[in-house]
C-alpha cells in the first residue's frame, strides 16, 4: 500500500551555504520523489539520506522526527522552515480513493535509536549477571543454586537467560524492528542494517519485503548496504547523482565496488559443499511431479490462519515429505477438490505454480477423479499467489 505517493523538496536557496540543510542539499536539482511500496534512498556518507528522511518526518509530523539543535547556537529555525516549504501528495487505497492522512502509527526510526535500545538491553543483561553473582556471595554457592530452583529464582534466571540468548546485537535489531512495525503504516528507516551481519541484513531485507507484501506497510529506507539493496523489492534513488536518478541496485557505486573486490579475489574461494548443494537445488525440475500420485502432509488446514501474516486459508495447504524445493525447504502444495480440513492427502499432481520472483514452486494436487483448468487453479490459489508473479505449468 502506498500512503505517501510523492514528495517534493523545497526550491529555497540560502546565501549562506553552510546553513543546514542547505549545506547538504546544495548542487542538487532533484525532481519529485515518486514513492513505491518500498523506496530506497541510496548514497554514500554525506549524501543527505538521513536529512531527507528527517525532512519528510517533519513535514508529516511523524513520531521520531529530530529537531535541528546546536549546543552552541541552540535551536535554529532553518531546518523547520525548509521542511514546511516542501510539498507532498497522498496515495490511494485499493479502490482508488485518495488517503486523507498518513496512518497514525507511522514513524521515523533512526539507527541511533536501535543502537540505544541495544545498549540498554545489554546493560540490563549485565545487571542480571551482577545480581546472580551477588546472590552467590550472599547465600553461598549451594544456597544460591537452591534459590534459583524456586519459582522466584527461576524468574530471575529466566530474565538473565533471555537477555543473554535473545539479544545479541543482530538479533536485538531484528527484534526491535519486528516489535515496532505495525500493519497498514508508513515507516521511514534510517540505515536499519547498523550492527547487523551480512546474513542478518539479508534476513531483514526479506522481512521488509514480506511486511510490505502481506501487512500493507510502506517503507522509505536510507541505506547503502549492498546486501539490503540486492534483496529489497524496491525503487532506488541514487542521491550521489545531481538529479537523484532512479537506478538498479547493480548500477550503484557501492555495490560495484563489492563486486570488483570479490571478483578480483575469486581464485581464493573454492566451491563448498553448501554451494554445490544450493546449485543442485536450483536445478530441481518440479515439472517431473506432474501426473504422479503424491502423498502430502497438511500443516495449514482449510479455515486456519497464517501464523505470521494473518490471512485465512480457504483450501488445504501442505508439503511433500522428504523433498527439497528451491528455497531449501520441503515442496509445498495446494490441495484442490477437498472441502473439509484434513491432515494428509494422497492424490495426483495436475500442475506446478512456478514463481518468477521467488525460488519456491508449488504443486497442485487433486483427487484422482478431479480436473481443474489453469484459470480455476489461478482463482483458487489467488488468496496467496496474488503476492507473487507466477505462471502455471500443467
Amino acid at each position: 500500500m502506498i500512503y505517501l505517493k510523492t514528495f517534493k523538496l523545497s526550491n529555497s536557496k540560502s546565501k549562506n551555504s553552510n546553513i543546514y540543510p542547505f549545506n547538504v542539499l546544495k548542487n542538487k536539482e532533484p525532481d519529485v520523489f515518486l514513492f513505491d511500496n518500498i523506496t530506497v534512498l541510496y548514497g554514500n556518507n554525506g549524501s543527505g539520506k538521513s536529512t531527507i528522511l528527517n525532512i519528510i518526518a517533519h513535514k508529516l509530523n511523524l513520531k521520531g522526527k529530530e529537531r535541528n539543535y546546536s549546543k552552541v547556537d541552540g535551536w535554529l529555525p532553518y531546518f523547520e522552515e525548509y521542511a514546511s516549504e516542501c510539498e507532498y501528495e497522498f496515495g490511494e487505497n485499493e479502490y482508488g480513493i485518495k488517503f486523507s492522512r498518513i496512518p497514525k502509527n507511522s514513524r521515523y526510526i533512526k539507527s541511533e535509536e536501535i543502537l540505544y535500545e541495544i545498549r540498554k538491553i545489554q546493560q540490563d543483561a549485565v545487571l542480571q549477571e551482577s545480581m546472580e553473582s551477588n546472590l552467590a556471595r550472599e547465600r553461598g554457592l549451594e544456597n544460591a543454586k537452591e534459590f534459583l530452583k524456586t519459582k522466584e529464582g527461576g524468574k530471575q534466571f529466566a530474565r538473565f537467560e533471555f537477555a543473554q540468548d535473545k539479544y545479541s546485537n543482530g538479533e536485538t535489531t531484528m527484534q526491535i524492528l519486528e516489535d515496532n512495525i505495525l500493519p497498514d503504516t508508513l515507516y521511514l528507516l534510517d540505515e536499519p542494517e547498523v550492527s547487523l551481519s551480512p546474513h542478518n541484513q539479508v534476513r531483514l531485507a526479506e522481512e521488509i519485503n514480506k511486511m510490505s507484501r502481506y501487512l500493507g506497510v510502506q517503507f522509505i529506507i536510507a541505506t547503502h548496504s549492498p546486501f539490503m539493496l540486492g534483496i529489497l523489492n524496491a525503487k532506488i534513488y541514487n542521491l550521489d547523482t545531481e538529479d537523484y536518478k532512479v537506478q538498479k541496485w547493480s548500477e550503484l557505486e557501492n555495490v560495484k565496488y563489492f563486486y570488483e573486490f570479490f571478483k578480483s579475489r575469486k581464485d581464493e574461494f573454492a566451491p563448498s559443499e553448501y554451494t554445490l548443494y544450493l546449485k543442485n537445488i536450483k536445478n530441481i525440475d518440479t515439472r517431473s511431479y506432474i501426473g504422479k500420485t503424491i502423498t502430502a502432509k497438511i500443516d495449514r488446514q482449510m479455515g486456519s490462519k497464517h501464523p505470521k501474516y494473518g490471512f485465512i486459508y480457504p483450501i488445504n495447504y501442505g508439503y511433500i515429505p522428504n523433498t527439497t524445493s528451491g528455497d531449501g525447504e520441503e515442496l509445498d502444495c495446494y490441495i484442490l477438490g477437498v472441502f473439509e480440513p484434513i491432515e494428509s492427502f494422497t492424490g495426483k499432481c495436475i500442475a506446478i505454480i512456478h514463481r518468477l520472483n521467488d525460488n519456491d514452486d508449488k504443486l497442485v494436487l487433486v483427487p484422482v477423479d478431479k480436473e481443474y483448468t489453469n484459470n480455476e487453479i489461478r482463482a483458487l490459489t489467488e488468496f496467496q499467489e496474488r503476492f507473487f508473479e507466477s505462471r502455471i505449468i500443467s
